[in-house]
C-alpha cells in the first residue's frame, strides 16, 4: 500500500513517538514555561486555567488549521503531567494499530478512577482545545474535570 493511501493517526505529525515523548516530558514542560514568559508552573489543577488564558490569546492570532507540533507537545506534556499527578496515574505508551503495517505509540495515562481502571488520552483533550474548530473556546480546565473524574 502506498504511504499516502494508508490510514494515518492524528498523532503521526504531532507526537510521532509516544515513548520518546514520555521520556522528554520534563524538557517539554521547561520549554512551555519559557514560552509562557519564564514563570514556573506548579502542576496544580488551578494552573490549567493559566493555560486556558494563554490558549485564548493564541486563538486570537492563529487559526485552528495552524498546527504547531512543538506547542502541542509542550501543552500535552504539562496537561498530562498535572492530570497524572491529580489521579495518581502512570504514563503508559499504548500501541494503537493504525493499519496492517503501522502502529502509533500513544502517550496515555493509566489510572484507577472511582474504582475502575481507565486509560486517558491527555493529548486528545489538548488537540480538541487547540485545533477543533467546532469546540473552539472550550477550556482545557473543563476537559481536566472530565478527564480526572472530578466532573
Amino acid at each position: 500500500m502506498k504511504e499516502s493511501a494508508r490510514p494515518h493517526h492524528v498523532l503521526e505529525d504531532l507526537i510521532p513517538d509516544g515513548s520518546e515523548f514520555v521520556n522528554n516530558i520534563p524538557a517539554l514542560i521547561t520549554r512551555l514555561e519559557k514560552r509562557l514568559g519564564g514563570a514556573r508552573l506548579n502542576y496544580s489543577s488551578a494552573s490549567i486555567k493559566r493555560l486556558d488564558a494563554w490558549i485564548r490569546g493564541y486563538h486570537g492570532s492563529h487559526t485552528t488549521a495552524q498546527t504547531d507540533p512543538r506547542l502541542f507537545q509542550e501543552l500535552s506534556a504539562y496537561y498530562g503531567e498535572v492530570l497524572r499527578r491529580e489521579i495518581n496515574g502512570q504514563w503508559k505508551v499504548h500501541e494503537e494499530k493504525v493499519s496492517a503495517g503501522h502502529i502509533q505509540l500513544e502517550p496515555n495515562i493509566a489510572a484507577v478512577i472511582n474504582g475502575r481502571p481507565r486509560e486517558i488520552k491527555p493529548w486528545s483533550s489538548v488537540l480538541t482545545a487547540l485545533y477543533d474548530e467546532d469546540k473552539r473556546g472550550t477550556k482545557l480546565s473543563d476537559y481536566f474535570l472530565s478527564d480526572s473524574g472530578l466532573k
